[in-house]
């Protein structure tokens, strides 16, 4: 058999080589795209709900977060380090086609550059401390990491579009939900929490003067009596209404008009709290919170770590089937990802 020369040598090794910068070139632009037109949909969602911007938005979003395993473990740190300004870029290129930039970008772009690095780091250690490709083990050392990032990139297009009365509904209706869960396990059902701050206050007063004999249980059984024309010790109602609620707002130092919802109340007490308080009792809090979101994370990502790992384990088989990608085998047992040469 007649042994190939050094030129033809030298070709096939620079078309190896041109396939592989191909190859990982295709997987690189596959993800930003994702994350580029994603963050375009959620964009859209926020401005103008939609189904199908919603159903792209997750689409798009989820193929590229699920590729980023596999983008972590087959390019090496140089390659590695350049392509990943561009994902981290990817989902406020948005804002800067439109002119829309602002230099916070560079902030929240920079910080999820780092998480992505640190996310990287942990599941290419864990993969080269391995004999086995275990993607399970592997995804698991960096998938906090990569939550977090994701959890920037959210709030941040959030805060762009001024949608942060999303939040503040969303905390409301977290609060009313917190508030109907408390009621629920303890019984309550005396005093209506889920109105305006009127009704809870009129409901209470009612309660209150069947409680001290005001009223008779008996009568309101028989004849039809209108509550909101009751008095209450020879005292006018709405008087005694406007003096709780007057009462009320000096005591939480809010602004109260009766229509509120309590739960909305709570948020204006909590943001008024914050503004008030000094900048040490401020920083205390921000770490308090911190530690708190950060624990709430680690809840969450144990319900994402699997997903994550399932779907990267598809996009991973469907890469392997097309020889894409391949295992190579380095010795006699270590085995490594990488992208396929032919």
């Amino acid at each position: 058999m007649p042994q190939e020369s050094n030129l033809y040598k030298a070709y096939k090794l620079a078309h190896s080589d041109r396939v592989l910068l191909i190859k990982k070139f295709i997987l690189a632009i596959v993800i930003i795209v994702c994350f580029g037109l994603g963050s375009v949909y959620i964009l859209n969602c926020l401005n103008n709900f939609s189904s199908f911007n919603l159903t792209m938005a997750i689409l798009l979003w989820s193929i590229g977060v699920f590729l980023l395993p596999i983008f972590f473990l087959v390019f090496d740190l140089p390659n590695f380090l350049l392509w990943n300004l561009g994902i981290s870029l990817a989902p406020f290129l948005f804002f800067l086609f439109k002119g829309q930039w602002n230099v916070y970008f560079f902030v929240i772009i920079g910080l999820v550059y780092l998480l992505l690095l640190i996310s990287r780091a942990y599941m290419k250690n864990e993969s080269n401390n391995l004999l086995e490709l275990n993607l399970r083990r592997i995804v698991f050392r960096g998938s906090f990491f990569l939550l977090l990032a994701l959890v920037f990139v959210f709030v941040s297009l959030v805060y762009s579009q001024n949608k942060l009365d999303l939040l503040e509904e969303s905390s409301e209706k977290l609060i009313e939900t917190i508030i109907l869960q408390i009621e629920s396990a303890q019984n309550i059902v005396d005093v209506e929490s889920t109105g305006t701050i009127d009704s809870i206050l009129k409901n209470y007063l009612e309660k209150e003067a069947i409680n001290l004999g005001e009223l008779d249980l008996s009568t309101l059984e028989t004849e039809e009596i209108n509550l909101e024309n009751i008095e209450i010790n020879n005292i006018d109602k709405e008087t005694l209404l406007k003096e709780m609620k007057t009462n009320l707002s000096d005591l939480l130092n809010v602004p109260l008009t009766g229509e509120e919802k309590l739960s909305s109340l709570i948020v204006d007490w909590v943001k008024n709290y914050w503004l008030n308080i000094s900048l040490p009792m401020k920083f205390i809090l921000v770490i308090i919170i911190f530690v708190s979101l950060m624990s709430i994370l680690k809840v969450v990502n144990l319900v994402f770590y699997p997903i994550l790992v399932f779907f990267s384990w598809v996009f991973l088989q469907i890469l392997l089937s097309i020889k894409y990608l391949t295992i190579k085998k380095i010795g006699v047992e270590k085995q490594e990802l990488n992208i396929a040469f032919k």
